[in-house]
C-alpha cells in the first residue's frame, strides 16, 4: 500500500480549520510515497543490532544535528520571508497573525517548548558519502524499511495499539524551491486568514495553526551543498514536560544526545510486523563473513519475546568497494 503523507500538528491537535488544511497541502504532496518505496537507515553494527533486537529506531533531539546549524539554516529563511510579509502588512490583523508565527518559530526547540526528534534515512541503500558518514567508514550496515498506509509508531511495545502513522518528510535542498515553497504557503495562509477573520475567528489560533507547516519546512530545508545525500526523515514533536520518562541520553563523539526509541510495525496483518526489507552489508566488511553472522543475528533475534514480529529480511552485498 502506498502513503500519503499525513498532517502533522507540533503545536496543535488536528480540529484544524479546514481553511488552513488546504493552505498546507501542496507541501504535503511533496512527500507522498508510491508503492514499494523503501528508504535505507545507515548505522554500526552496534545501531542495526539495537534495531533489530528491539524493533525501534533511535530519535535524536533536532538540535544535535552533525551539523549544529542546520537547524537554524531553516530557520533563519523562514523568518525572514515572515518578516519581508509583515512589513507589509504593519498594524493590520494579518501583521498580528504574521507575527504570531514567528513568536513560534523562534521558540522551537527551547526550553520548556515544543521539541523535535528526528531519525534521517537515505533514499539509496548503498551510497558511498552515508558509509563514511553514519556507518563507521563502510564497516557498518544500511537498513531498508518499507513505509505504507499500514505502517505505525508508538512510544513502547505495550502502546500498539494506540500507533499513529509516522510523519514521514524529505528534505529539500534547492534553495530557490525552499524559497518558493514558503512564500506560497504564506500567501495561501495569509488569503485564508484575511477571510476567516473577517467572519470572526481568532487569530491567534489561526497563528498556531498555520505554524505546523512552517516547523516541518524549518526540519526540512537544508544547504544544497548536502543533496547528494537525498535525505527522508521521520520526526516527532513533543512537549518538553510530555511524558519525560521516555527520553534517555546516548555519548556521541564526547556530545550529550537526547533521544526518544520509538516503536516501528505494520498492522497489515494478524499480527504486528516489523517494516525492515532489506540490509545492506557496509562496502568495508567482509561479505562472505558478515552474510553468515547477520543471517544468524535475525534467526536469533526472531525468536526474542516482542509484540511485534521480525519478518526476514533480503541481506544485500556491497555493490562497489570503500576506497
Amino acid at each position: 500500500m502506498s502513503l500519503k503523507a499525513a498532517e502533522h500538528y507540533l503545536w496543535e491537535p488536528p480540529e484544524l480549520i479546514r481553511e488552513l488544511r488546504v493552505a498546507g497541502e501542496e507541501w504535503r504532496k511533496l512527500h507522498d510515497m508510491p508503492d514499494g518505496f523503501q528508504l535505507f537507515h545507515y548505522t554500526t553494527v552496534e545501531g542495526m543490532h539495537g534495531i533489530l533486537k528491539d524493533r525501534s529506531l533511535w530519535l535524536s533531539h533536532a538540535a544535535c544535528f552533525n551539523d549544529p546549524n542546520e537547524v537554524d539554516y531553516g530557520r533563519h529563511l523562514v523568518l525572514e520571508i515572515l518578516n519581508s510579509f509583515i512589513t507589509l502588512e504593519e498594524k493590520t490583523p494579518i501583521g498580528e497573525f504574521l507575527g504570531g508565527m514567528i513568536e513560534y518559530v523562534q521558540l522551537l526547540g527551547k526550553p520548556f517548548h515544543h521539541q523535535a526528534f528526528v531519525v534521517c534515512f537515505c533514499k539509496k541503500g548503498n551510497q558511498l558519502s552515508q558509509w563514511r558518514e553514519y556507518a563507521n567508514k563502510g564497516r557498518g550496515y544500511s537498513c531498508g524499511f518499507e513505509f505504507s498506509e499500514a505502517t505505525r509508531i508508538s512510544s513502547s511495545p505495550e502502546a500498539l495499539t494506540a500507533g499513529k502513522q509516522p510523519i514521514i518528510r524529505k528534505v529539500i535542498y534547492d534553495g530557490a524551491e525552499q524559497i518558493r515553497l514558503v512564500t506560497n504557503y504564506l500567501e495561501k495562509s495569509r488569503s485564508a486568514v484575511t477571510e476567516l477573520h473577517r467572519a470572526g475567528a481568532d487569530l491567534g489560533r489561526m497563528s498556531l495553526q498555520s505554524v505546523n507547516v512552517l516547523l516541518e519546512m524549518i526540519l526540512c530545508f537544508k544547504h544544497p551543498a548536502f543533496e547528494e545525500e537525498r535525505e527522508w526523515r521521520l520526526f516527532r514533536a513533543v512537549m518538553d514536560s510530555s511524558k519525560s520518562e521516555e527520553l534517555r541520553f546516548r555519548d556521541s563523539a564526547g556530545l550529550l544526545v537526547p533521544y526518544r526509541p520509538t516503536y516501528l510495525f505494520d498492522f497489515g496483518g494478524s499480527e504486528p510486523t516489523f517494516p525492515l526489507r532489506t540490509i545492506y552489508l557496509g562496502p568495508a566488511v567482509d561479505p562472505t563473513r558478515a552474510k553468515i553472522a547477520v543471517d544468524l543475528l535475525l534467526r536469533h533475534v526472531a525468536t526474542h519475546s516482542s509484540p511485534i514480529k521480525l519478518v526476514n529480511p533480503k541481506i544485500m552485498e556491497p555493490e562497489f568497494e570503500l576506497r
